[in-house]
Formats: structure tokens, sequence, C-alpha cells
């Protein structure tokens, strides 16, 4: 489906949806994901919804670690969550991994370069980036993953100015 320079032609897009062959077999189509959380304790919990339907949220599986304020990107068949903060209100430099092709546990992938909370994350159809975020003290690192690998290939550089991705005091 992919052309020779990674881009996708709609008509083939339109096909493969049709024919029940496009990346989501979870048979309705496209998927949101939502993961971990806080309920007075962390929660490990990742949920999922077809985003073509109305209805309730279903479960997909669970977390490695439980924690909240952690962040996610996705390819086309993998879901991606990293950082967040764990129980006893420790940072987390967890990275885990779901294949969207069948629910089930998220797998370890590796861990961020450094623990942090509150971090954005964005990613394409092969790479995923978690930058910013928060420490304590706000964070300038950036890790880029490899989404597709095995094992996380991670690599870190520094923003210019440090930043969060989401801000308690509106």
């Amino acid at each position: 489906m992919p052309s020779y320079s990674g881009v996708w032609n709609l008509v083939a897009v339109y096909q493969a949806v049709g024919a029940g062959q496009w990346p989501y077999s979870l048979t309705n189509g496209p998927i949101g994901l939502f993961a971990g959380g806080d309920t007075g304790l962390r929660v490990n919990i990742i949920d999922y919804v077809f985003i073509s339907t109305t209805g309730n949220a279903t479960d997909f599986g669970d977390l490695t670690v439980s924690r909240t304020n952690l962040s996610g990107c996705s390819s086309t068949s993998r879901g991606v969550f990293a950082g967040g903060v764990s129980a006893g209100s420790l940072n987390s430099n967890v990275i885990d991994f779901v294949s969207f092709s069948t629910t089930g546990n998220a797998t370890d992938f590796g861990d961020l370069t450094l623990s942090r909370y509150s971090l954005a994350g964005c990613s394409s159809s092969t790479r995923g980036l978690f930058g910013g975020g928060t420490t304590g003290t706000q964070s300038n690192v950036i890790d880029y993953i490899t989404i597709w690998a095995l094992r996380g290939e991670r690599v870190s550089v520094c923003i210019k100015d440090a930043a969060r991705a989401f801000w308690n005091n509106f």
C-alpha cells in the first residue's frame, strides 16, 4: 500500500479499507487507546474505543507498570506508551508497546533516557518522539524510538527551552 516514497495512495487506502485489509484488524476500523490513570491509586489499564462508532471503552489489556501522566504515540500497527508517575510518586522511564492486531497486555519496549512525566508524544509511521515533561523541574530532553523495533533503540537530544506537555495551572 505505501508507495516507494512512503506516501499512501488515497485510492489504495480506500480499496484496502473496503476489503478489510487496512492495518486495523479489530474489525470495526481505527481504534483509540487510553492507558494508565489515577483513581487514588495508579492504574495499569489500557482501554480502547472504535473511533468510527459510539459506545463505551473496552478493556484492551494492561500496562507493564501502573502509572499516570504518561505519553503515547503510534504507527499503524503499534501503540507506544512512555514515562509517567508510578506508585509512590516516582517518575517513570518505562516504555511499553501493544500491537493493534489483537488485544492483550503491553510488552516492555525499553526505557526513556530520563525518568519524567507530563511529556509530549508524537510520531510518524516509523519513529516516535517523547519530549519535554518534568522531573520536578522542566526537562529539555527528547527521546526518539523506532516504533517497529523489537527492543527500543532510543536516542536522546535536547530542545532549546525546557517544556511540559501538560500544565496543572491553567
